[in-house]
């Protein structure tokens, strides 16, 4: 496959660039790196926030530009301002929180402030250990978290909500944001969550802007992902790549599909047999 023309590589965190244990192994890490040394712009883009996701994340500095909270936010590290801003009005997320929480919901937001910063409902958590799959989280709950947006007045990035039941309770959840909130869009985030944000935001939406901007056509760029936050920009690049372990619906618009999951280091794979050969 000729990839001489490529110029940008955006890539998903969670499932693609990250193990299932959600961190970055060193053989991804020195992947990324190489490929970065040739002179391709390494893009990450994701649902995560910006904040501290080179240093902390990837353990890569040399990355300019980052797409976060599923497109809500492209960031410009270098400059240190948003290049682009579309998030939920606080009070629009805190009347949806209202209609979306009970006992078999979890619910977590990410705001638009500055450190991307998380919060959550208090859950049972014995109650949903069977879908936690390690993925434990304890701080910054609240006993009212609608009421805590609403004094905190922040606007909202991005809101997810984890189901118990979620073979049922999705399509509900996903029906009642379509007819009761026309301005904002959900979309399966996981087996058992969805993630709502603006209508108009995605990651596609995201790397289109950032795209314009620098003057990358794109052909030029390579996106690799594994969920349905993915698809529009996998879809729309000149070498769209779905993860092995990747939904129907990504490997559905995908050029091609690597030959291993995240969880045994596909992205690492995939990166050293087409660009570092």
């Amino acid at each position: 496959m000729d990839i001489s023309h490529i110029k940008l590589l955006a890539f998903d965190m969670d499932g693609t660039a990250l193990d299932d244990m959600g961190h970055v192994t060193e053989r991804t890490r020195l992947a990324l790196q190489a490929v970065s040394d040739t002179g391709i712009m390494l893009v990450p883009a994701t649902g995560r926030g910006f904040s501290r996701l080179r240093e902390d994340t990837l353990g890569i500095t040399d990355i300019d530009y980052a797409i976060s909270a599923n497109g809500a936010i492209l960031y410009d590290y270098a400059a240190g301002i948003e290049r682009l801003r579309n998030l939920i009005p606080y009070a629009v997320a805190a009347d949806l929180i209202d209609g979306l929480a009970r006992r078999n919901t979890k619910i977590y937001l990410q705001l638009g402030d500055d450190t991307s910063s998380y919060f959550g409902n208090i859950y049972d958590f014995e109650l949903f250990a069977r879908v936690e799959q390690g993925r434990v989280w304890r701080d910054n709950l609240e006993a009212d978290l609608a009421g805590k947006i609403r004094e905190m007045g922040c606007d909202v990035a991005k809101l997810g909500v984890v189901f118990l039941d979620w073979e049922t309770d999705i399509p509900k959840a996903m029906s009642f944001v379509a007819q009761s909130y026309p301005g904002l869009r959900s979309f399966r985030a996981e087996r058992e969550s969805i993630e709502i944000c603006k209508r108009d935001v995605s990651k596609g939406r995201a790397l289109q802007v950032l795209c314009e901007y620098l003057g990358i056509a794109s052909d030029e760029v390579c996106a690799v992902g594994d969920h349905g936050n993915d698809v529009s920009m996998i879809a729309n690049v000149g070498l769209g790549v779905a993860m092995a372990n990747g939904m129907d619906e990504v490997k559905a618009v995908a050029r091609m599909v690597t030959d291993l999951p995240n969880g045994q280091e596909g992205f690492a794979d995939f990166l050293e047999k087409t660009f570092l050969r």
